[in-house]
């Protein structure tokens, strides 16, 4: 096959007989590539393609024509790759997927509160940056919401469906307290009595006072409105209620491939996949290293643990750092596989305060 050399040395094709090692180490280089060109240029067809036929590890393409997953399933498919498909311009037809599998238990048992606030984040953007007391409100009321439904609902209701729902409870429930003079939630008030030290209950005690103010809350539950109801609608349900095909994970420890159907003339969706790219990626396997003294040490990403390894760092004389690992090895918890990997089967990249290598 014409690109069969590029996949087995590990090189992108960029042009006809040209191609670049993947090997950062060896290039110097990011890999990084920027293609311009007006439609109808062969962008898809003299890049994108060609490098999806190269690739060896597992790969996320954004699909706007939709043709790529047509065309190229079928290979991927010959070749090992599970193939999956989330569909933003036809949802009901899409792999579905759950943002909120993706909020994490801290060793104690309880929500890593982190992975709460960024998916709230995600959902209620800051559009007003001169005034974003509105919105940053509505995100304190979406995180509570989040956390509830982690915390109350059965595993298979956890999902953005439910957040609707309960978002509607609330605001009804608010109505007909406030017709009694009595400005609160009962079913957080509820679940606040039972768990005072909760995540939710902490959001729930932050927003509580602005109950009483009827004009101040009634803008604030609007941003909310604004903000999930994208996620509110027939087709949605399908998408963010199913069981999910697969986990963002499986792309570190199994060849998968996810092609994502976006739309590049309907914008109505961007929030929806905004929250796809945001809080997910860091979920891929990777290893953050922080710095202690001279030497790093490891802390895996969620569902890897590391067995062995050591990484070092040495200035140079021109202010630059060079970074030694060795031996690192990790363990798949999930999936209890162990893998090695030699310093060449990673890159390092400075991200302002820690060192990430992805693997």
């Amino acid at each position: 096959m014409k690109f069969e050399a590029c996949r087995i040395l590990n090189e992108r094709p960029l042009a006809e007989g040209i191609s670049v090692s993947n090997d950062t180490r060896q290039t110097l280089l990011n890999n990084n590539d920027l293609i311009i060109g007006p439609s109808g240029s062969g962008k898809t067809g003299g890049y994108v393609i060609p490098n999806l036929l190269a690739a060896q590890g597992s790969i996320m393409v954004a699909d706007t024509k939709s043709n790529l997953r047509n065309q190229l399933g079928p290979v991927l498919e010959s070749r090992g790759y599970e193939v999956y498909t989330v569909d933003f311009v036809h949802p009901d037809r899409s792999s579905p997927y759950n943002p909120l599998d993706y909020i994490t238990v801290d060793d104690d048992g309880r929500l890593r509160d982190q992975d709460i606030m960024t998916i709230a984040a995600a959902i209620v953007t800051n559009l007003d940056k001169e005034e974003p007391f509105w919105e940053t409100s509505a995100r304190t009321v979406m995180a509570c919401l989040i956390a509830y439904v982690k915390e109350v609902f059965p595993k298979d209701e956890q999902n953005l469906n439910t957040v609707s729902a309960v978002f509607r409870v609330m605001v009804n429930q608010y109505a007909e307290q406030k017709n009694n003079n009595v400005y609160c939630i009962p079913f957080l008030e509820e679940f606040a009595a039972v768990k005072p030290d909760s995540f939710c209950a902490k959001k729930y005690g932050m927003f509580k006072g602005s109950l009483a103010a009827d004009r101040t809350w009634a803008c604030i539950t609007q941003f909310v409105s604004a903000a999930i109801d994208v996620f509110d609608f027939r087709q949605a349900k399908a998408l963010f209620g199913g069981k999910p095909d697969f986990q963002f994970g499986d792309l570190g420890h199994k060849k998968t491939a996810v092609f994502l159907n976006i739309s590049d003339t309907d914008r109505t969706l961007d929030r929806i996949i905004n929250l796809f790219y945001t809080p997910y990626l860091p979920f891929l396997p990777c290893v953050h290293v922080a710095l202690d003294s001279d030497f790093w040490t490891m802390q895996p990403q969620t569902g890897y643990v590391a067995k062995s390894g050591t990484l070092k760092v040495i200035s140079n004389d021109d202010g630059t750092k060079t970074v030694i690992m060795e031996n690192l090895k990790l363990k798949n918890v999930e999936h209890d596989n162990e893998f090695f990997f030699p310093i060449l089967d990673g890159s390092l990249q400075y991200t302002g305060y820690m060192y990430e290598l992805s693997l």
